[in-house]
C-alpha cells in the first residue's frame, strides 16, 4: 500500500487533549489485549513522519478514532469512545522514513474481523478520512 495520495494533504493535528473523558495520555499508556504482529515495509512520503508524531484528535462526535504518538517511534491508533487501541503501526525513522510493523488487536471481543489486511486497510483509510 503506498501513502503518497493520502499524506500529501495537511491533517487537523493536536496532541496531549482529552476526548470523551480519556486523555491522550491514557491512550498512549494502554495496550492491545491479544496483540498479533507482522512486518509491513511501507515507506512514507517525506514530511508525512512528522505530521503523524503530532497525533490526531477527532473534531466531532462523529470522528470514531484518535491517533497517538507514543514517543517510541509507534503510532497508536485507538477508539475516541472507548481510548481501546486497536491497531499500532512501528516506524523507522531517519532520512527515508518507513512503516516497519504493524500490530493490531486480535481479540475478536474488541475488534471483529481484525487481520494483518485489515489493519493495513484501517491505517491507510484513517488516514484518508482525516485530510
Amino acid at each position: 500500500m503506498r501513502f503518497s495520495r493520502i499524506f500529501r494533504h495537511r491533517f487537523h493535528w493536536t496532541s496531549g487533549t482529552r476526548i470523551d473523558g480519556v486523555a491522550a495520555d491514557d491512550r498512549r499508556s494502554r495496550s492491545l489485549s491479544k496483540r498479533t504482529t507482522a512486518p509491513w515495509d511501507c515507506p512514507l512520503p517525506a514530511g508525512a513522519w512528522e505530521r503523524m508524531k503530532r497525533g490526531y484528535r477527532p473534531e466531532s462526535m462523529d470522528d470514531r478514532w484518535v491517533v497517538s504518538f507514543t514517543g517510541e517511534d509507534k503510532v497508536v491508533f485507538a477508539r475516541s469512545w472507548t481510548g481501546a487501541p486497536i491497531v499500532e503501526i512501528q516506524v523507522a525513522a531517519g532520512d527515508h522514513p518507513r512503516i516497519v510493523a504493524v500490530a493490531w488487536e486480535g481479540d475478536g471481543s474488541v475488534w471483529v474481523g481484525g487481520s494483518e489486511q485489515s489493519a493495513k486497510e484501517l491505517v491507510v483509510q484513517l488516514y484518508g478520512w482525516m485530510v
